[in-house]
């Protein structure tokens, strides 16, 4: 078994891993990646279909505001590409498939929909209170993490309609990458990143790019 002596061990290859043992060897320091696929970019995968067409299959987006992502792609050599936006918009409302073209959504679904705008909203409003380099100094930082933004999506206070859930539940499971986001306050302070300009059911966000491994 090979052995390897170093200062640090990161471990996972995704773009944070790297990103870290970047910097830890630009500070001079000996480090290792531990990575359990055969593959670096975590996450970060495209698949090619037999017709030659890239679909990204694991992270996908990068948008406004996310300037730190955009050149750390540049800095590995990761291409991106612009975000396919013509034909008609699927989504998975209510246990139905929803199709539809441009903005005009169903009517039977617009309760939802606005309930979903205006929690998205809220906590937008929310993140903009919270000091965006250091956001555990903000007064009421302690009584946020104690609450999850799951708890606080599931509040009919928040969020009165079923759909409205759902759809909220949808979105965050794609931001944060996970089922059950954790951490409000971590939800508050990242939300003006990763979400700027978003629309639900529209194929087109501004500056949207998927990376593209090389």
């Amino acid at each position: 078994m090979e052995r390897l002596r170093a200062d640090a061990c990161v471990v996972g290859a995704g773009f944070a891993g790297l990103a870290a043992a970047r910097q830890l060897v630009a500070g001079g320091v000996r480090v290792v990646v531990l990575e359990a696929r055969h593959r670096v970019g975590g996450r970060t995968w495209n698949r090619e279909m037999p017709d030659g067409l890239s679909v990204s299959v694991g992270g996908t987006w990068l948008g406004v505001g996310q300037d730190r992502m955009f050149q750390l792609c540049k800095d590995v050599g990761v291409d991106t590409y612009e975000q396919f936006s013509h034909g008609d918009h699927l989504l998975r409302l209510d246990g139905t498939n929803v199709r539809y073209h441009g903005s005009t959504v169903p009517k039977r679904y617009l309760v939802g929909l606005s309930a979903y705008a205006l929690a998205m909203r809220r906590l937008s409003r929310m993140a903009d209170r919270l000091p965006l380099e250091r956001p555990w100094d903000a007064s009421d930082a302690d009584e946020l993490d104690a609450r999850t933004l799951s708890a606080w999506m599931s509040s009919l206070l928040n969020v009165p309609s079923k759909l409205g859930r759902e759809l909220l539940q949808m979105a965050m499971g794609v931001l944060f990458s996970t089922d059950r986001p954790s951490c409000r306050c971590w939800a508050r302070w990242s939300s003006p990143a990763v979400a700027p300009g978003a629309r639900l059911g529209s194929s087109t966000t501004p500056t949207a790019r998927s990376p593209r491994p090389t």
